[in-house]
């Protein structure tokens, strides 16, 4: 099937995602005049740009660097794909772009896995948090629309440097999960839940305590996001902040429990009406509890198991493909596709990926991005 006919199929909602996600990649450097051009037009740009990511290219480089030159959509897909084949060559191409295009080109370095990368992303963010990332910005930053602009650019950059396994920047994202102002601009919120993201991805004493303190937030979405990273933290320590929100019956309580039955991989007692029961509860975790020990990650009631995870990918698409991600850094995975469908090569990549990659990642440790940690590494000093 020719690439523009599988770019409709791609973004009808009645056709098979999954199938000609799988074509268009198969296509290969053929494709790439017609997903350029769909780009363009402005429809399915995440999902389009994922499809240039994955198409498997002898020289990326030589390939996408042209796309650089065009405008807007396309401009920006090609920053993203080339951070995403992670060929090291492009790393002048991403530098050259990265004071202009500085979120979506920060992003790309971080993906693209060079060390190299490190002194031009420390260089963008100077001025807001100086030489190495000691200067804390004050609450008042949060007052005005560009200011709080000012800080998510701090916080992407942070999140980079966490996936090139540097962490000068992570007292920055751990200040700003939690910061606050009485005075502070509507869009402060983003910056909290955008700090929440990159702590996400980050190992450094005070994480815990930190995504803890969030889990708080007047804000769901960041109070969501900060349960999202418990989860991927997935101590004990971390189900007590379920029980204390599912207790309060607040508006995430549902999330919280959710949370803990990925965790624990049993069903919370509930009420007819789905929400927890709550004597219930705490019986049941008087039980259930015992089965899980300090120092230890755990995911679906083991110790986790990136080898599980990968196997049940494409039955949990919108949660596992972020998962997966954060805890490993696998190229195969294209995070941009959220919740579509998970396509027979997707799958296939990731199996593949992970049968080279799987003695890097010890049952039961904390992951981040290809790298094992102690549990303990995100605990207050």
């Amino acid at each position: 099937m020719n690439p523009e006919l599988l770019i409709t199929q791609l973004l009808s909602p009645m056709e098979d995602f999954a199938v000609a996600f799988d074509g268009l990649v198969a296509a290969g450097v053929a494709a790439i005049p017609a997903l350029t051009a769909a780009i363009e037009r402005g429809r399915g740009i995440p999902q389009l740009t994922a499809v240039l990511s994955s198409i498997d290219l002898d020289d990326p480089v030589d390939t996408l660097a042209p796309l650089l030159d065009e405008p807007d959509e396309v401009h920006d897909a090609g920053i993203r794909a080339l951070g995403a084949h992670r060929d090291r060559r492009a790393l002048p191409l991403l530098v050259n772009v990265l004071p202009v295009d500085r979120f979506v080109a920060a992003d790309a370095l971080g993906e693209l896995g060079s060390t190299d990368a490190v002194a031009p992303l420390l260089a963008l963010v100077r001025k807001y948090v100086g030489d190495d990332g000691s200067q804390l910005p004050g609450s008042d930053w949060l007052r005005s629309a560009a200011r709080c602009l000012d800080l998510r650019l701090v916080l992407t950059v942070a999140t980079a440097l966490a996936k090139l396994g540097q962490s000068m920047l992570a007292d920055v994202s751990i200040h700003l999960a939690t910061l606050r102002d009485p005075r502070e601009h509507p869009e402060a919120s983003l910056v909290r839940a955008a700090a929440v993201r990159s702590l996400h991805y980050t190992v450094a004493p005070g994480v815990a305590q930190a995504l803890r303190s969030a889990a708080m937030d007047p804000d769901e979405d960041t109070a969501r996001a900060a349960l999202l990273g418990t989860l991927y933290l997935g101590r004990p320590d971390e189900a007590e902040t379920w029980l204390a929100i599912m207790s309060s019956g607040g508006a995430i309580a549902a999330h919280a429990a959710w949370c803990l039955e990925c965790w624990s991989g049993e069903t919370v007692p509930r009420k007819d009406d789905g929400t927890s029961a709550w004597p219930k509860v705490k019986r049941w975790w008087a039980v259930t509890s015992r089965r899980f020990s300090a120092r230890v990650c755990y995911r679906s009631g083991a110790p986790v198991e990136i080898a599980r995870l990968v196997d049940e990918l494409a039955h949990d698409p919108l949660t596992l493909r972020a998962e997966l991600s954060v805890r490993t850094g696998a190229r195969p995975l294209q995070p941009l596709l959220a919740g579509n469908p998970v396509s027979v090569g997707e799958h296939a990549a990731m199996r593949s990926w992970w049968n080279v990659n799987a003695p890097k990642f010890p049952l039961g440790k904390l992951h981040r991005w290809g790298r094992t940690f102690e549990p303990s590494a995100v605990d207050s000093r």
